[in-house]
């Protein structure tokens, strides 16, 4: 049973996170978690609603992507990433395949990527985009999974992939609190973008993709319910990466 105290914080938080599911269209470099819990619930991915699949087959922080109309001849590989296969002609050797990152959202070979961790630190990974997205931020959340459960272990990392030959280097935060200690053993990427998503969400209205995850495992954090969960899984709007 909750407390009365617990039940006025969450009830709050709802509030404030329905003011964020309502909000504009506006970019944002990074996204950030409202979440205060130490729960260890875990939240349950579907994978047979992921988007990814596996298919055949000098860098940039994430934030920094000022030389994007200054295309390279030949793709440079970071330090900490030459252990990965990569794309150098920006079409073949893809790792896997993302129907979310495509034009259209459904064809995984359009939408064809590769992520790859660094050998040494599991909060820098390395990413290249078969299709690049110059319209919407991706955006990336560190996840600790066990079996088929998973549980987010900090705030998005957000950046524009807008080239296919391009390596990019995103450093993952492990800030929420109490998993600081949980190695990031996946990612869930979403595009920074709005959806219709069904019941229990509002289904009058646009939510962002990210915001609709952190609250259903925020929401299953504190109440134990994975309906939010499940609505968001149905609607495939992600891809979650194993590592």
């Amino acid at each position: 049973m909750f407390s009365t105290r617990s039940r006025i914080l969450f009830i709050i938080s709802i509030f404030i996170t329905q003011f964020i599911l309502s909000s504009c269209d506006a970019a944002r470099p990074t996204r950030t978690s409202s979440n205060g819990s130490t729960s260890s619930s875990i939240y349950n991915y579907d994978d047979s609603s992921s988007s990814g699949s596996l298919l055949n087959g000098s860098s940039s922080d994430d934030d920094d992507d000022e030389d994007d109309d200054d295309i390279s001849a030949s793709l440079s590989i970071p330090d900490g990433a030459s252990h990965c296969d990569w794309s150098d002609d920006d079409t073949d050797n893809f790792q896997m395949g993302g129907a979310h990152f495509a034009d259209d959202e459904i064809t995984a070979t359009s939408g064809a990527y590769t992520l790859c961790q660094h050998e040494s630190s599991d909060t820098t990974v390395y990413f290249q985009i078969k299709n690049p997205i110059g319209d919407e931020q991706i955006c990336l959340i560190p996840t600790y999974h066990s079996g088929s459960n998973s549980t987010y272990l900090g705030e998005p990392r957000c950046f524009y992939a807008s080239r296919s030959d391009k390596i990019y280097t995103v450093t993952l935060y492990k800030n929420r609190t109490g998993f600081s200690n949980y190695a990031v053993t996946g990612v869930m990427m979403m595009r920074d973008k709005s959806y219709f998503y069904t019941s229990p969400y509002p289904t009058n209205y646009k939510i962002f993709s990210v915001d609709a995850y952190l609250y259903c495992a925020n929401y299953l954090a504190a109440y134990g319910s994975d309906a939010y969960c499940t609505a968001f899984a149905a609607a495939g709007h992600y891809v979650y990466h194993q590592f």
